[in-house]
Protein backbone atom coordinates (compact mmCIF):
# COMPACT_ATOMS: atom_id res chain seq x y z
CA UNK A 1 0.00 0.00 0.00
CA UNK A 2 1.57 3.58 -0.80
CA UNK A 3 0.29 6.90 -0.51
CA UNK A 4 0.92 10.42 -0.99
CA UNK A 5 2.34 12.73 1.63
CA UNK A 6 2.41 16.12 1.44
CA UNK A 7 3.80 18.94 3.46
CA UNK A 8 2.29 22.27 4.80
CA UNK A 9 6.26 23.45 5.24
CA UNK A 10 8.97 23.18 2.45
CA UNK A 11 11.35 22.53 5.55
CA UNK A 12 9.19 19.58 7.11
CA UNK A 13 9.31 17.93 3.21
CA UNK A 14 13.19 18.51 3.18
CA UNK A 15 13.56 16.74 6.60
CA UNK A 16 11.55 14.05 5.57
CA UNK A 17 13.84 13.18 2.50
CA UNK A 18 17.53 13.43 3.92
CA UNK A 19 17.40 9.60 5.14
CA UNK A 20 16.79 9.14 1.26
CA UNK A 21 19.69 11.73 -0.01
CA UNK A 22 22.37 10.21 2.64
CA UNK A 23 21.68 6.36 1.39
CA UNK A 24 23.20 7.73 -1.75
CA UNK A 25 24.46 10.91 -1.91
CA UNK A 26 26.12 10.98 -4.94
CA UNK A 27 23.45 10.10 -6.90
CA UNK A 28 20.75 12.22 -5.17
CA UNK A 29 23.24 15.17 -4.89
CA UNK A 30 21.32 17.43 -7.69
CA UNK A 31 17.95 17.46 -5.72
CA UNK A 32 19.91 18.82 -2.47
CA UNK A 33 21.55 21.41 -4.54
CA UNK A 34 17.76 22.26 -5.32
CA UNK A 35 16.80 23.02 -1.81
CA UNK A 36 19.53 25.06 -1.36
CA UNK A 37 18.53 27.02 -4.80
CA UNK A 38 14.74 27.25 -2.81
CA UNK A 39 16.29 28.38 0.30
CA UNK A 40 17.95 31.33 -1.25
CA UNK A 41 14.79 32.39 -3.25
CA UNK A 42 16.71 31.20 -6.90
CA UNK A 43 13.74 29.52 -7.87
CA UNK A 44 10.43 29.83 -7.64
CA UNK A 45 8.70 26.99 -5.75
CA UNK A 46 5.53 25.26 -6.96
CA UNK A 47 4.95 21.67 -5.22
CA UNK A 48 6.73 19.22 -2.76
CA UNK A 49 5.45 15.56 -1.96
CA UNK A 50 6.58 12.28 -1.33
CA UNK A 51 5.42 8.54 -2.02
CA UNK A 52 5.90 6.46 0.61
CA UNK A 53 4.83 2.84 1.54
CA UNK A 54 6.22 -0.79 1.93
CA UNK A 55 10.29 0.22 2.31
CA UNK A 56 9.93 1.97 -1.43
CA UNK A 57 10.41 5.89 -1.38
CA UNK A 58 10.02 8.38 -4.40
CA UNK A 59 10.55 12.51 -3.31
CA UNK A 60 9.05 14.81 -5.94
CA UNK A 61 10.00 18.56 -6.03
CA UNK A 62 8.44 21.23 -9.13
CA UNK A 63 9.96 24.97 -9.20
CA UNK A 64 10.25 27.01 -11.89
CA UNK A 65 10.84 25.34 -15.36
CA UNK A 66 12.40 22.05 -13.22
CA UNK A 67 10.56 19.22 -12.11
CA UNK A 68 13.06 16.51 -10.02
CA UNK A 69 11.63 12.96 -9.32
CA UNK A 70 13.88 10.51 -7.34
CA UNK A 71 13.02 7.08 -6.73
CA UNK A 72 14.41 3.98 -4.52
CA UNK A 73 12.18 1.26 -6.21
CA UNK A 74 9.23 1.63 -9.33
CA UNK A 75 5.72 0.11 -9.75
CA UNK A 76 3.12 0.41 -11.26
CA UNK A 77 1.22 1.84 -8.52
CA UNK A 78 3.98 4.03 -7.62
CA UNK A 79 4.30 5.79 -11.14
CA UNK A 80 0.25 6.21 -11.06
CA UNK A 81 0.73 8.23 -7.59
CA UNK A 82 3.20 10.43 -8.66
CA UNK A 83 1.70 10.99 -11.86
CA UNK A 84 -1.53 12.19 -9.88
CA UNK A 85 0.24 14.24 -6.94
CA UNK A 86 2.01 15.72 -10.15
CA UNK A 87 -1.13 15.79 -12.44
CA UNK A 88 1.14 14.87 -14.92
CA UNK A 89 -1.42 15.30 -17.87
CA UNK A 90 -0.85 18.98 -17.69
CA UNK A 91 2.44 19.15 -18.32
CA UNK A 92 3.73 20.50 -21.73
CA UNK A 93 7.11 20.90 -22.40
CA UNK A 94 9.00 20.37 -19.16
CA UNK A 95 12.43 19.60 -18.30
CA UNK A 96 12.36 16.11 -15.86
CA UNK A 97 15.33 15.20 -13.65
CA UNK A 98 16.25 12.54 -11.71
CA UNK A 99 16.79 8.66 -11.60
CA UNK A 100 15.61 6.88 -14.75
CA UNK A 101 13.82 4.52 -13.21
CA UNK A 102 11.03 6.49 -12.43
CA UNK A 103 10.87 8.85 -15.35
CA UNK A 104 11.31 5.92 -17.55
CA UNK A 105 8.39 4.50 -15.94
CA UNK A 106 6.49 7.62 -16.06
CA UNK A 107 6.99 8.42 -19.25
CA UNK A 108 6.35 5.13 -20.58
CA UNK A 109 2.79 5.28 -18.99
CA UNK A 110 1.70 8.43 -21.07
CA UNK A 111 3.57 7.30 -24.50
CA UNK A 112 5.62 10.69 -23.57
CA UNK A 113 7.45 12.12 -26.61
CA UNK A 114 10.63 13.58 -25.05
CA UNK A 115 14.50 14.40 -26.09
CA UNK A 116 17.21 13.55 -22.97
CA UNK A 117 19.66 15.91 -22.74
CA UNK A 118 21.93 13.47 -20.09
CA UNK A 119 22.02 9.77 -18.96
CA UNK A 120 24.33 9.33 -16.33
CA UNK A 121 25.73 6.06 -14.71
CA UNK A 122 26.76 6.47 -11.12
CA UNK A 123 29.11 3.72 -10.15
CA UNK A 124 30.45 2.28 -6.31
CA UNK A 125 33.26 0.14 -5.43
CA UNK A 126 34.05 -1.47 -2.25
CA UNK A 127 36.65 -4.21 -3.87
CA UNK A 128 38.33 -4.48 -6.77
CA UNK A 129 38.11 -7.55 -9.26
CA UNK A 130 40.83 -9.96 -8.49
CA UNK A 131 43.08 -11.34 -10.73
CA UNK A 132 43.37 -8.08 -12.87
CA UNK A 133 45.22 -8.08 -15.83
CA UNK A 134 47.33 -4.56 -16.03
CA UNK A 135 48.14 -2.72 -19.49
CA UNK A 136 51.64 -1.77 -20.52
CA UNK A 137 52.89 0.94 -18.17
CA UNK A 138 52.53 2.12 -14.96
CA UNK A 139 50.89 4.37 -13.08
CA UNK A 140 52.33 7.79 -11.62
CA UNK A 141 51.38 11.03 -9.10
CA UNK A 142 51.23 13.69 -11.46
CA UNK A 143 53.87 16.64 -11.47
CA UNK A 144 53.91 20.17 -12.62
CA UNK A 145 56.03 19.20 -15.60
CA UNK A 146 53.06 17.64 -17.07
CA UNK A 147 50.75 20.31 -16.76
CA UNK A 148 50.60 21.18 -20.59
CA UNK A 149 49.84 17.36 -21.23
CA UNK A 150 47.23 17.21 -18.07
CA UNK A 151 45.58 20.27 -19.72
CA UNK A 152 45.07 18.84 -23.50
CA UNK A 153 43.85 15.79 -21.87
CA UNK A 154 41.79 17.48 -19.64
CA UNK A 155 39.93 19.31 -22.73
CA UNK A 156 39.08 16.25 -24.64
CA UNK A 157 37.17 15.10 -21.30
CA UNK A 158 35.27 17.93 -21.12
CA UNK A 159 34.50 18.19 -25.03
CA UNK A 160 33.57 14.10 -24.52
CA UNK A 161 31.62 14.13 -21.48
CA UNK A 162 30.03 17.50 -21.54
CA UNK A 163 28.81 17.92 -24.64
CA UNK A 164 27.51 21.65 -25.29
CA UNK A 165 27.06 21.54 -21.42
CA UNK A 166 30.69 22.55 -20.56
CA UNK A 167 31.60 22.84 -16.77
CA UNK A 168 32.63 26.82 -15.19
CA UNK A 169 36.15 25.47 -13.79
CA UNK A 170 38.77 26.60 -15.77
CA UNK A 171 40.86 23.29 -16.91
CA UNK A 172 44.43 24.42 -16.54
CA UNK A 173 43.00 25.76 -13.15
CA UNK A 174 42.08 22.26 -12.08
CA UNK A 175 44.82 20.28 -13.52
CA UNK A 176 47.05 23.36 -11.60
CA UNK A 177 45.00 22.67 -8.20
CA UNK A 178 44.78 18.90 -8.92
CA UNK A 179 49.01 18.75 -9.09
CA UNK A 180 49.38 21.07 -6.15
CA UNK A 181 46.92 18.58 -3.57
CA UNK A 182 48.73 15.68 -5.11
CA UNK A 183 45.34 13.89 -6.69
CA UNK A 184 46.03 14.12 -9.84
CA UNK A 185 47.32 9.94 -11.24
CA UNK A 186 48.70 9.58 -14.82
CA UNK A 187 49.43 6.19 -17.01
CA UNK A 188 52.63 6.15 -18.06
CA UNK A 189 53.72 4.42 -21.38
CA UNK A 190 56.58 4.34 -23.58
CA UNK A 191 57.47 7.55 -21.12
CA UNK A 192 54.90 9.23 -22.98
CA UNK A 193 51.67 10.39 -20.52
CA UNK A 194 48.69 8.32 -22.07
CA UNK A 195 45.93 8.95 -19.72
CA UNK A 196 45.19 10.90 -16.37
CA UNK A 197 42.72 10.60 -13.61
CA UNK A 198 41.85 12.22 -10.45
CA UNK A 199 40.29 11.70 -7.05
CA UNK A 200 38.15 14.21 -5.67
CA UNK A 201 38.02 13.92 -1.19
CA UNK A 202 35.78 17.42 -0.76
CA UNK A 203 32.40 16.67 -1.84
CA UNK A 204 31.26 13.23 -0.19
CA UNK A 205 32.19 11.19 2.86
CA UNK A 206 34.05 8.38 -0.15
CA UNK A 207 36.61 9.43 -2.68
CA UNK A 208 35.12 10.56 -6.37
CA UNK A 209 36.89 9.35 -9.10
CA UNK A 210 36.80 11.59 -12.21
CA UNK A 211 38.52 13.28 -14.97
CA UNK A 212 39.25 10.19 -16.62
CA UNK A 213 40.90 10.17 -19.81
CA UNK A 214 42.67 8.09 -22.30
CA UNK A 215 44.42 9.49 -25.29
CA UNK A 216 42.77 8.86 -28.36
CA UNK A 217 45.85 7.76 -29.41
CA UNK A 218 46.35 5.23 -27.26
CA UNK A 219 43.11 3.53 -26.46
CA UNK A 220 41.77 0.04 -26.40
CA UNK A 221 44.89 -0.97 -24.70
CA UNK A 222 43.18 -1.34 -21.23
CA UNK A 223 45.24 1.71 -19.90
CA UNK A 224 41.74 3.62 -18.22
CA UNK A 225 41.04 0.51 -16.17
CA UNK A 226 44.33 0.17 -15.57
CA UNK A 227 44.47 3.56 -14.11
CA UNK A 228 41.34 3.19 -11.98
CA UNK A 229 42.61 0.11 -11.07
CA UNK A 230 45.36 1.05 -9.20
CA UNK A 231 44.03 4.06 -7.50
CA UNK A 232 40.81 2.52 -6.26
CA UNK A 233 43.00 -0.63 -4.86
CA UNK A 234 45.47 1.90 -3.44
CA UNK A 235 42.45 3.93 -1.70
CA UNK A 236 40.53 1.02 -0.31
CA UNK A 237 43.44 -0.89 1.27
CA UNK A 238 44.34 2.79 2.63
CA UNK A 239 41.07 2.46 4.72
CA UNK A 240 38.33 4.16 2.46
CA UNK A 241 35.66 1.82 2.47
CA UNK A 242 34.35 2.28 -1.04
CA UNK A 243 34.67 4.43 -3.92
CA UNK A 244 32.51 6.21 -6.36
CA UNK A 245 32.66 7.75 -10.00
CA UNK A 246 29.94 8.40 -12.51
CA UNK A 247 30.17 7.67 -16.01
CA UNK A 248 28.44 9.01 -19.58
CA UNK A 249 25.96 6.33 -20.38
CA UNK A 250 26.45 7.46 -24.10
CA UNK A 251 29.98 5.59 -23.79
CA UNK A 252 29.78 1.82 -23.43
CA UNK A 253 33.35 1.53 -23.59
CA UNK A 254 34.01 3.62 -20.57
CA UNK A 255 31.22 1.95 -18.62
CA UNK A 256 32.74 -1.23 -19.38
CA UNK A 257 36.28 -0.48 -18.22
CA UNK A 258 34.66 0.46 -14.96
CA UNK A 259 32.96 -2.58 -14.38
CA UNK A 260 35.93 -4.37 -15.28
CA UNK A 261 37.55 -3.02 -12.10
CA UNK A 262 34.70 -4.24 -9.91
CA UNK A 263 32.82 -0.87 -9.92
CA UNK A 264 29.30 -1.68 -9.98
CA UNK A 265 26.12 0.53 -10.31
CA UNK A 266 24.14 2.64 -7.70
CA UNK A 267 21.94 4.51 -9.88
CA UNK A 268 21.53 6.04 -13.03
CA UNK A 269 20.48 9.80 -13.61
CA UNK A 270 18.52 11.44 -16.89
CA UNK A 271 17.78 15.15 -17.52
CA UNK A 272 14.80 14.50 -20.22
CA UNK A 273 12.52 17.48 -22.28
CA UNK A 274 8.40 16.62 -22.48
CA UNK A 275 8.21 17.98 -26.12
CA UNK A 276 4.52 18.42 -25.75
Amino acid sequence: MYQIKEFNDFRDYVKSIMDFIESNPFLYFNLEKTFIRVFRNEVQLIKFFNVVGENNFVSVLLVKDECLIYASEVNDEITTLVAQGLEFHKFKRYTFFGTKNIIDSLFSKFNVEYSEQKHRIYYQCDKVTEPFEYAAGEAQMANEEDLLELVKLGNIFVDEFYDEEKPSDNVFNIMLSGIQKRNIFCWRLNDKLVGIAQVNYDEFDFPVIGYVITNPSSRKLGIASSLVYTITKGLIENGHQKCLLMTNAYNPASNKAFQKVGYKVSGEYVVRYKEK
